[in-house]
């Protein structure tokens, strides 16, 4: 965060926005739970409907492709999501 750029506005927002989140958790150190067994799986019980993996023949590169919007040589080809700054 050291590195982001941002008006005095947005840096006075954003300090009182971090001071909630600290507040808040500062509250939840107050709670006791002693007694209170650890979770580490929120929904342990659930039986998430999965398939059975199974070995399967793979797509060729060529049939992987011809169902891409867009290739060149061999790879996939997306929008670039890092736009440079012009000087």
């Amino acid at each position: 965060m050291c590195r982001l750029d941002c008006s005095e506005n947005e840096l006075d927002e954003a300090v009182i926005h971090l001071e909630k989140v600290f507040e808040h958790a500062n509250k939840l150190q107050e709670v006791d739970t002693d007694g209170v067994a650890p979770c580490y799986v929120v929904l342990e019980n659930l039986q998430a409907p999965l398939r059975d993996d199974t070995e399967e023949e793979t797509l060729t590169r060529e049939t992987f492709l011809s169902n891409s919007p867009d290739h060149i040589g061999g790879m996939l080809r997306t929008p670039p999501i890092l736009a440079q700054e012009e000087e």
